[in-house]
């Protein structure tokens, strides 16, 4: 059985996307249940959960929405951060517009060099 890639696990993208919010002046944290919250003193918080690659990409990827979905109370933007690999582009791609312009639902797409891409709720994900 293969390992996953460093770059493709769940600590990985929580570093990344946290990182990248700290880049934009967010104060970054940890608030459980949430992996990611981020709060700046002008611009509307962060509520972000992550997922990494796993043998169940479907499966934790759908978790996760649930996961955001019983918490969201249109206080934030709401993200789901996740590896930017094919299987999970795949998954996105599923989620239909309508519903994510209903909700608010960012993608934040996470590379191997830990760069972060967004893809707001208005945006199609391209095709790759």
């Amino acid at each position: 059985m293969s390992q996953t890639p460093q770059h493709e696990r769940e600590n990985a993208v929580v570093a990344a996307v946290s990182e990248w919010l700290r880049r934009q002046g967010f104060t970054v944290g940890p608030q459980r249940p949430i992996d990611i919250v981020a709060t700046h003193p002008t611009e509307r918080p962060w509520q972000i959960e992550a997922k990494g690659t796993t043998s169940q990409v479907g499966l934790d990827f759908r978790t996760g929405l649930g996961q955001l979905l019983q918490r969201m109370d249109g206080s934030a933007r709401y993200g789901l951060a996740v590896p930017d690999t094919l299987a999970f582009r795949r998954q996105c791609r599923a989620v239909s517009s309508w519903a994510r312009q209903a909700i608010g639902l960012h993608w934040l797409l996470v590379d191997a060099a830990g760069s972060v891409r967004l893809i707001t709720p208005d945006t199609l994900l391209p095709e790759e």
